[in-house]
């Protein structure tokens, strides 16, 4: 009987925790998402529209990865709404991107304390990471 009752239980719980990992990812989100925007809020508005980008693409790429199937699956989004999503991930790529330099240079390390090439000072990132690859394999 105890056993029974133990492989019920575990079998309940094996059949819920995938939900509920997925539930705990989409908490966290929201709470970091709503720290973002409050601490936007506060921001300097020089810096609110990079610092806003950023976050809407957090907030999208999330969407996507994370939340994307029970927002279909619970009728939150629809797939043409869904579509509008995806599709704005690459677009909020872009913008980033161009943010990113001036957002590193901001502040005012040099590219040895940053010990990464995406934040070169001169934007050619390609070449330096490419660099930093053969050196590391040596």
């Amino acid at each position: 009987h105890h056993f029974t009752s133990f492989l019920y239980h575990f079998s309940f719980f094996s059949f819920t925790a995938v939900a509920m990992l997925a539930c705990a990812r989409m908490h966290c989100t929201a709470f970091l998402l709503r720290k973002f925007v409050d601490a936007i809020g506060k921001s300097s508005p020089l810096i609110s529209p990079p610092l806003t980008r950023l976050c809407v693409l957090f907030a999208i790429s999330q969407m996507q990865q994370t939340a994307g199937a029970y927002l279909l699956q619970f009728g939150y989004f629809n797939s043409a709404q869904f579509s509008i999503v995806r599709e704005a991930v690459p677009k909020y790529c872009k913008m980033v991107k161009e943010d990113a330099v001036p957002l590193v240079d901001a502040f005012n390390l040099s590219d040895f304390v940053i010990g990464s090439p995406l934040g070169r000072y001169d934007g050619d990132i390609y070449r330096a990471y490419f660099d930093k690859v053969k050196r590391s394999r040596t």
